[in-house]
């Protein structure tokens, strides 16, 4: 509901890495996926491929929630093709781990670790031009 209303009330929201593929469900108020129609960014599926497992906390209903890492094979789903599946815009950096940041109206969304300076930057811009 939060989620829904700070989309309602256009809000800036922010996103680094695959933060947001806990979103995957949420909706807004007419029951359409808040990724569609818009441009996103996150771990690549050949970012997810090459580090190959993904920390215990993504596997949370997979019965491995104990100290082993899982890999690829074992999550639900990847975060760029379940943003294309809900009817979103996923972009990415020509080379895998490269900064990239994707701004779309007061959604800001980068797509890894490295990303983070510049997430940084283009949030801070963003906050200036914002009007009180």
């Amino acid at each position: 509901m939060v989620l829904r209303e700070s989309f309602v009330l256009s809000m800036q929201r922010q996103c680094l890495t695959d933060v947001y593929s806990a979103l995957v469900a949420a909706t807004d108020a007419s029951g359409k996926s808040i990724f569609s129609g818009k441009k996103f960014t996150g771990f690549s599926n050949t970012e997810e491929e090459i580090n190959g497992t993904v920390e215990v906390s993504v596997c949370h209903g997979l019965d491995l929630v104990d100290s082993r890492r899982c890999t690829v094979q074992d999550i639900p789903f990847l975060l760029e093709d379940r943003i294309k599946e809900l009817g979103g815009h996923f972009e990415k950096a020509a080379e895998p781990w490269a900064s990239h940041v994707v701004v779309d109206g007061n959604l800001i969304t980068g797509q890894n670790p490295a990303s983070a300076q510049s997430i940084g930057e283009v949030l801070k811009q963003a906050l200036c031009q914002t009007k009180v």
